[in-house]
């Protein structure tokens, strides 16, 4: 969240800030709304420890007793300290400008719960150091540090670091896998590095908290102290004159907090260079890769996947030694060409970075964007021209395959003892066509989900299968299914192609402000296209029921029924769970096709009977209820398309935006996301109603386990979890030469974890209705801090239902050996993927192997 968002929150009007720039800080782990740094997760430790320190397995699972009581050390603090500093801050939050003295005890309230954390980290890395023996103190301490790291840049400081992100370079170049030359090179570098940044980091933290009582004071000063919300509220002019105050005032008061985190910028840049200066081949091009990744994101993509591809292309075991010689020399061409281009850019980030401040909401980004944009066409140029330049050393049928297959991410078909490039022409071209099959099928599913497709050959063989349809009724119910099709391409295909072609002229080339611009035009023809094929579908799809009905007889009924009410369903699916509000706090209930779910259970027939009586007499309403929400979900997302663009165009040209057009866009916005939660309320409602009917009619033991099918269905935030260790279980069990202790202890690993995580998952599920989303601005400020709770209680579960993940997968790796675990894919490398949004080890970047 930028420090503008956290301050105009901060001081009570985040009407504003939320509806009119829709910006929010994610909810901390220890349920804090990011306030305030969190806990070290057993993920986060296990990676610390992993870069700094190596521990041996048994070593690991002492040092996890210790994070047990470091835990619970964080657990009364967060329920004592820090929870009396969020409600002062929450407090602070009724509508008025806080005071100077006001600011000054939330400011140093956060440096008291600061210290607090430092010394429970402080003795919990003293623990690790005392057990693990005092000549293993160097390696623990650079662990401490770089948690201190993480730290002092989390909390409220996470939205101060402006324009620069947040990179620790030690980290990044530990994570590449060095060899233990290259380390012992370039180790006295990173030691005076992390020493460095660890005491700027919290030069920075001191800045931060005097940037906040400087700006307050500044404004009292300026006579703001005392103005309420809902004058600014009734005055968009003076809202103006406050927003215009409190930049200036924060301008002003973040210049010295702005010049040091340049300074974290400046000593990145030199010690990269001087680390890359120190290292060669592949150890220099991993650490390179990472580094601009992290640093550098709108240059971390390779345009042309050059890299990509030359590395596979050095795979064809079928190349003769001229031919790998003129592959590695363009190869290496490439890359000088390309980082002279990166190099390039980085300098115009760096230039263009050392003109922002914190207040910027725009100026020069659309020139800067435009100089990014033509270093990207430069490098995708000269990658294809690379590339093209040994098409002839490999054969043009053979580049077309390496593109071929980098567009269908195919590296595993270079496996060490296939050369999938080699044999006869008729081999290769039969895996061309199954590849360019298996695109087709993937294109055709994108299309299906993007704008409704026909009822396929799957839903003709189930139907075919409950009713118990004999050859002959089959054959009629394929020739139905045959004329369906005929009329699905005759009449649906030719809206479906101008409703795309609609969509691909939406947006316009990039005017004088760089940004591009949607079309009034193509836009109205796009959702009226929307709106057509919706009709469409329901029009064909009814006929086609219908005639089924009459020709297999009242006995299908209920059956037939059934499967239009699944396709009805499918169509009313709501697209805009990633926006607004949802996108902040989460949608508290998705609505839930109830059908696919009793279908999947593959029930026997007395209890799918049973189901389908118990369902009967809801299904007209609803087919009624879904044929409607599918034709207002459409109808909504275009005026709020229409809203998102007038927002949009607030912004452009880099100018500080009206505040009035503000206040007016995010009233509407908010309106129009109320609109959309009511119809996904009606929608889940619906469904809710007939799963608790269809339930009623079954025992227990399948009510448990068809519950479990649908809620990870309706709350798919928070039972689809990429932290699970389930995967990793359940591909354990699988290896082919556990012995029978191995197989008895993933037994019980799994049947445990799986009923721990279950019931973390059930303490997030929302107790009762949800209060709707406010329509008035004066409403917001309540309603905010009512779902900020909401989350916080969630993150608090989350945080243990992961510490619960990682546990287990520290047990299965216990219970392997070496070799079996290595042969689980992703379970080495499970920390890194569980950090990587955690500040301080950075987002995912672009690898090379």
């Amino acid at each position: 969240m930028s420090l503008i968002a956290t301050l105009v929150r901060f001081v009570g009007i985040v009407i504003i800030a939320i509806a009119s720039l829709a910006i929010v800080a994610p909810a901390g782990a220890q349920g804090t709304s990011g306030q305030v740094p969190d806990p070290m997760s057993s993920a986060e430790l296990s990676k610390l420890l992993q870069l700094y320190v190596q521990p041996t397995k048994d070593q690991g699972a002492a040092i996890e007793s210790l994070h047990d009581d470091y835990r619970e050390q964080f657990r009364k603090l967060r329920d004592g300290d820090i929870e009396k500093f969020l409600q002062k801050m929450k407090a602070l939050q009724g509508g008025m400008m806080p005071s100077k003295d006001q600011v000054e005890d939330f400011t140093k309230g956060y440096e008291r719960v600061q210290r607090q954390i430092a010394e429970i980290d402080d003795a919990f890395f003293d623990g690790i150091a005392t057990l693990l023996g005092e000549n293993r103190r160097a390696s623990v301490d650079r662990a401490r540090d770089a948690r201190a790291r993480t730290r002092m840049t989390a909390g409220v400081m996470n939205g101060m670091m402006g324009q620069t992100p947040t990179v620790d370079l030690s980290a990044i170049v530990l994570e590449t896998g060095l060899s233990p030359k290259d380390l012992e090179t370039i180790d006295p570098l990173l030691v005076s590095y992390e020493q460095r940044l660890t005491a700027t980091s919290k030069e920075l933290g001191q800045l931060g908290m005097r940037m906040i009582r400087d700006m307050f004071d500044t404004m009292e000063k300026a006579g703001l102290g005392n103005l309420s919300q809902e004058e600014m509220m009734a005055d968009p002019e003076k809202m103006k004159a406050v927003m215009e105050t409190m930049q200036a005032a924060m301008k002003k008061a973040g210049e010295r907090f702005s010049a040091k985190a340049k300074d974290i910028g400046e000593l990145n840049s030199k010690t990269f260079r001087s680390i890359e200066s120190q290292l060669s081949g592949d150890a220099k091009r991993k650490v390179r890769v990472r580094y601009v990744g992290r640093a550098y994101p709108e240059l971390a993509n390779d345009p042309s996947q050059a890299e990509r591809m030359f590395r596979m292309a050095t795979r064809i075991k079928s190349l003769d030694e001229a031919g790998k010689e003129q592959l590695g020399n363009a190869y290496q061409q490439w890359q000088a060409g390309d980082d002279a281009l990166v190099d390039s850019g980085i300098k115009m980030s760096d230039e263009f970075r050392s003109t922002r401040d914190l207040m910027d909401f725009g100026a020069g980004y659309a020139e800067h964007n435009q100089k990014m944009a033509e270093i990207t066409q430069k490098r995708a140029e000269l990658g294809a021209k690379s590339l093209q330049s040994v098409s002839s050393v490999l054969g043009d049928e053979r580049m077309k395959m390496l593109f071929d297959r980098q567009a269908r991410k195919f590296e595993d078909a270079f496996a060490e003892n296939d050369d999938p490039l080699s044999g006869d022409d008729a081999a290769n071209g039969a895996s061309i066509a199954v590849r360019a099959s298996d695109m087709e099928m993937a294109q055709s599913e994108y299309t299906r989900s993007r704008f409704g497709g026909p009822i396929g050959v799957a839903t003709i063989a189930s139907l075919a299968t409950q009713l118990s349809l004999d050859d002959s009724r089959k054959a009629l119910l394929e020739t139905m299914h045959t004329d369906y099709m005929k009329r699905w391409d005759e009449e649906f295909v030719p809206i479906q192609q101008r409703t795309q072609e609609a969509e691909s002229k939406r947006w316009v080339q990039p005017g004088e402000d760089g940004e591009a611009h949607s079309d009034p035009v193509q836009r109205s023809a796009f959702f009226d296209g929307r709106r057509l094929m919706a009709a469409k579908i329901a029009e064909l799809d009814s006929g086609f029921f219908d005639d089924l009905m009459k020709v297999l007889g009242d006995e299908s009924s209920i059956t037939l029924r059934l499967a239009r009410l699944d396709r009805a369903i499918e169509r009313s699916s709501p697209a805009d769970g990633s926006g607004g509000m949802f996108g902040v706090f989460g949608a508290p209930e998705s609505p839930v096709n109830f059908v696919a779910v009793l279908r999947a259970a593959e029930l026997l027939p007395a209890d799918r009977t049973k189901v389908n009586a118990a369902l009967a007499e809801q299904i007209d309403s609803l087919l009624q209820v879904n044929v409607e929400g599918a034709a207002a979900a459409i109808d909504q997302e275009r005026e709020m398309d229409e809203l998102n663009e007038r927002n949009m165009a607030l912004y452009r040209n880099g100018t500080t935006p009206d505040m009035a057009e503000m206040q007016k866009a995010g009233v509407a916005q908010m309106a129009m996301q109320q609109k959309m939660t009511e119809r996904r309320t009606r929608l889940a409602d619906a469904s809710r109603k007939a799963w608790s009917a269809a339930l009623a009619v079954l025992d227990e033991s399948q009510r448990d386990v068809l519950q479990l099918a649908y809620d990870e269905r309706a709350y798919p935030s928070i039972f689809m979890d990429q932290r699970s260790a389930m995967p990793f279980i359940e591909k354990a069990q699988d290896l082919s030469d556990l012995n029978d202790d191995q197989k008895q202890q993933l037994q019980v690993l799994r049947d445990r974890y799986h009923t721990e995580y279950v019931a973390f998952c059930r303490k997030m599920v929302p107790k009762g209705s949800e209060e709707p989303e406010p329509s008035r601005p004066e409403d917001m400020q309540r309603y905010w801090q009512a779902q900020m709770e909401r989350m916080n209680a969630i993150e608090k579960v989350r945080f243990d239902r992961n510490e619960r993940s990682q546990r287990a997968v520290s047990q299965l790796r216990r219970i392997l050996n070496d070799e079996q675990s290595k042969r689980l894919a992703g379970l080495e490398n499970y920390e890194r993927s569980t950090t990587d949004n955690v500040p301080g080890f950075g987002g995912a970047v672009q690898t090379i192997d």
